[in-house]
This record gives C-alpha cells, structure tokens and sequence, in this order.
C-alpha cells in the first residue's frame, strides 16, 4: 500500500474537499506565481515547475485547477503546493489544514 493509499484511507473525502473548499486556487498560487489575469476567470503566469519563458501556465478559478501547457504539470491546490513545495500529499493537507484551522487526524511523522 503507498503512503497516499494510507493517507486516504486515515482521511475521508469529505476532510480532503473541505480543506480544498477553504481555499481560491488563485490566491494560494499567486503566493508563489505572478499571476495575470486573463479572459473570465482565468490567469496566467511563468509555470514555477518548469519554468518556461511564456505565460503557459494557466489557472481557472472557476474550475479552481491549474495546468501547464509546457510540462503538462495541471492539478487543484493540494497538488500544488505538493508539488511547488515537494511536500508529501499528507504534509500538504496538513499544511492546508493548518492555514485554515481545519482539525484532521494525526498522521505517522513519515507520512
């Protein structure tokens, strides 16, 4: 069994969508990316995995996911910070968690 397995069978879907429902997608990634708007709901901005001198690396808040059309990196805000912060997929819940005040079970340190 992975650690993920492990961590969702701790973690019910309805913890990990109300971690997810806490946050705009937008503002936890332009912590990190500068970020311009676009047509709608959309943004854009320079892709902080692959670094590509283009803007192809959009955001829709409405759909509150992210992708990349340069390395393909796309996901919503926990795979974000995962990813952009090479955290485990606990530790970015955790992290997430924590910001809101959102009380989750406790996880194995390694986890």
């Amino acid at each position: 069994m992975t650690m993920k397995e492990t961590v969702e069978k701790i973690l019910t879907e309805n913890d990990i969508v109300e971690v997810i429902s806490e946050y705009d997608i937008v503002e936890v990634i332009s912590e990190y990316v500068e970020l311009t708007p676009i047509r709608g709901s959309r943004f854009k901005g320079v892709c902080p995995f692959c670094h590509g001198k283009d803007l192809k690396f959009k955001i829709d808040h409405a759909r509150q996911a992210y992708y990349c059309f340069d390395c393909e990196k796309h996901g919503d805000v926990i795979t974000f910070l995962k990813d952009h912060m090479g955290l485990s997929f606990w530790k970015a819940v955790k992290e997430l968690a924590l910001r809101a005040e959102i009380e989750l079970p406790e996880m194995p340190d390694n986890a």
